[in-house]
């Protein structure tokens, strides 16, 4: 994520006072909070327009007494979708074999994971519950990030986000393997925001 400056100013009564780094860290923090609400509330909005059951913000068992945290579970013809949702904003740049991609904001690069991998390890927790049925994995993009050098493949923006999960709909009828998926992904599913979750954590 990206790093902030240690110090902030405010001209006060004409002398320049300075806030404490922890109170801008403070202020950077919920800014992040913010706008990756209101991210997950627009990625929301375009799945519910789309009448796409899903499963949001849901934990699965991964076998080895933990849990593997996802933000989307989308029941669709084209197989069962599980759907990142990162809220990085600025210049990206990365692709699908590269390790650490990078975010450029104002000028500076911070490095993060590449969060395509981070996708794969998901789908193979869940490939465990869905046996056979066709599993599609993608990373959402905020709409305050941009790829000036293309966007990689697995990954889609919000700005496109309605369209491309359009094509995966297509008034098309779900196979029974994927919806007995479903059914089975279901179950073992955990709400996050339960009182269970919140327990197991």
């Amino acid at each position: 994520m990206q790093a902030f400056a240690q110090v902030a100013h405010a001209e006060v009564a004409g002398q320049r006072r300075y806030a404490p780094a922890n109170a801008v860290q403070e202020v950077a923090r919920a800014g992040a909070d913010l706008r990756r609400d209101a991210e997950q509330r627009r990625v929301a909005k375009i799945i519910k327009a789309l009448n796409i059951p899903a499963l949001k913000n849901v934990a699965f068992p991964d076998g080895m007494e933990s849990y593997v945290f996802v933000d989307y579970v989308l029941l669709t013809p084209a197989g069962i979708v599980v759907l990142d949702v990162q809220d990085y904003n600025g210049f990206i740049f990365g692709g699908p074999n590269i390790d650490q991609w990078t975010q450029m904001v104002r000028q500076r690069g911070y490095k993060f994971e590449n969060p395509l991998h981070q996708n794969a390890w998901r789908l193979q927790i869940i490939r465990s519950f869905v046996k056979d049925a066709p599993l599609i994995g993608k990373v959402v993009f905020s709409s305050v990030s941009q790829f000036p050098k293309g966007i990689p493949e697995g990954v889609l923006h919000v700005s496109t986000l309605s369209e491309d999960l359009a094509q995966l709909v297509d008034n098309k009828e779900v196979p029974d393997i994927v919806r007995k998926a479903w059914e089975k992904l279901s179950s073992h599913a955990i709400d996050a925001r339960s009182p269970d979750w919140k327990k197991i954590r």
